[in-house]
């Protein structure tokens, strides 16, 4: 299915929030859960097949794509290590994965399905804060996509309002609460493994609402 945009569904919020007292203001601006939320664990679009995959200890599963994909782990790796980065690149034509570890193995497979590659680019203003309290490392770098590891400190924002030409996904690897990307007003929870989607062409900056760290994952196709 095709996802709505972010404008969309900030500018709703937003409008909700007008109609309602200062009381009702406030409890919203806190209250409201991510937007992954409110999709099933499994979607696609034009660009991304995003799945969420468990596989019990000793067990193993056929690989979830056909296709290039970013793993992103939520648990420990398959071989029940803490994995060197929270995402790895696997190429087409990957065996089955099999979970070596003593625990159940939890991940969130983006698939990169087979569109045009862009004209090369430079990397996403993401990894390059205006602001001093933003950590950024760049996981993933290759002809077919870059991922971006933020960690944004209390009430940081990243770099200036910019646009993607493709859909970006986020995914967030903590709890906390995060500032609409299109400078919307109020604020919305997370928690780890929500996914978002920023949609191409859409004004953004990304930011902290909370009082503590907030860790995310940035997906840009190529």
């Amino acid at each position: 299915m095709r996802l709505p945009a972010l404008v969309v569904l900030s500018s709703l919020l937003a409008v909700g929030a007008v109609n309602g007292t200062l009381e009702g203001r406030v409890a919203a601006q806190y209250a409201e859960r991510s937007i992954a939320n409110r999709y099933t664990q499994e979607w696609e679009n034009d660009l991304f097949r995003v799945r969420r995959i468990a596989i019990a200890p000793r067990a193993q599963m056929t690989a979830p794509e056909s296709d290039d994909s970013v793993l992103v782990f939520l648990t420990a790796d398959l071989e029940g290590r803490m994995p060197p980065a929270e995402a790895v690149f696997q190429a087409r034509g990957v065996g089955p994965l099999e979970n070596r570890g003593s625990v159940r193995f939890d991940a969130i497979s983006i698939g990169l399905k087979d569109v045009p590659v862009s004209r090369p680019s430079g990397t996403p203003p993401e990894a390059f804060p205006l602001l001093d309290p933003t950590d950024v490392r760049i996981l993933i770098d290759n002809p077919r996509v870059i991922v971006l590891r933020a960690r944004y400190r209390s009430n940081a924002y990243s770099g200036p309002v910019h646009f993607h030409p493709k859909d970006a996904v986020v995914i967030y690897l903590g709890g906390g609460y995060t500032w609409p990307m299109n400078g919307m007003w109020g604020s919305y929870r997370v928690t780890r493994g929500d996914v978002d989607l920023v949609p191409a062409n859409t004004l953004h900056r990304f930011g902290n609402a909370g009082s503590d760290p907030l860790d995310v994952l940035v997906i840009v196709p190529k």
